[in-house]
């Protein structure tokens, strides 16, 4: 749906209703990606207290003990997870790769350039099918949230000034606020869940090695994702 707009083309100022309604469905969508970030990070988190309580097993008892850590960090729940949440954010660049290409072939024809609608409508790579929707950007990453939030949140959120009592400028100021804290989370949150992608398919390359070298792989792998600092909440 578009923006409101004057006799000028020119969009219209939200009215605070407006600006409410926002205001809600950030705080929502805000809260169920911070409650999945909290999950997975859980995750990481656990690993870290069971690497480092297995450092007091000899070799071959740590062995089974770093395997069973690694397993637990991508069972199958959290893989369901992290999978739907990676292929919604592919599905979000290859969408922003086919604007950005539409963009350049629409400027290249206003500029004279040759070529015909029917090339970029039908020939685009990245051209949407009929009957298909493709969710991108924002849209993209808070319907791929509300897909993996599995009920209602049960993480801390911390309170704030009740809506009702705030100024139109303050709920605009909150709304500004919760978009960027909404995208500071996206990129955290995909920061985790590449990490335990990447730990899962290192550890099933692993297999392919003898013991010592799986023992020594096994926790340079696991370190790797327990040390990120980039990991941890703010």
């Amino acid at each position: 749906m578009g923006k409101d707009k004057n006799k000028d083309g020119l969009a219209l100022p939200k009215t605070k209703d407006m600006l409410k309604s926002d205001n809600v469905k950030l705080t929502q969508e805000l809260r169920r990606l911070q409650c999945q970030y909290d999950e997975l990070y859980t995750v990481v988190h656990q690993l870290n207290i069971q690497y480092e309580m297995s450092k007091q097993y000899l070799p071959a008892t740590r062995y089974i003990k770093l395997k069973d850590q690694i397993k637990a960090a991508f069972n199958n729940d959290i893989i369901t997870k992290t999978e739907k949440f990676l292929a919604q954010e592919r599905e979000a660049k290859e969408k922003k790769k086919g604007m950005a290409g539409l963009v350049e072939r629409a400027k290249e024809f206003s500029d004279g350039a040759t070529g015909s609608s029917t090339d970029v409508a039908d020939g685009h790579p990245h051209a949407v099918p009929p009957g298909r929707k493709k969710r991108g950007g924002m849209s993209g990453l808070l319907e791929a949230s509300r897909e993996m939030a599995g009920g209602p949140p049960k993480c801390k959120w911390e309170s704030k000034k009740a809506l009702s009592d705030m100024r139109k400028h303050e709920v605009l100021e909150d709304n500004e606020k919760m978009k960027q804290q909404i995208e500071k989370m996206h990129t955290k949150f995909l920061r985790v869940c590449n990490r335990i992608d990447k730990l899962r398919r290192d550890y099933e390359l692993s297999k392919a090695h003898s013991f010592s070298t799986r023992y020594a792989l096994m926790k340079e792998m696991v370190k790797t994702v327990t040390t990120d600092k980039g990991l941890k909440p703010d």
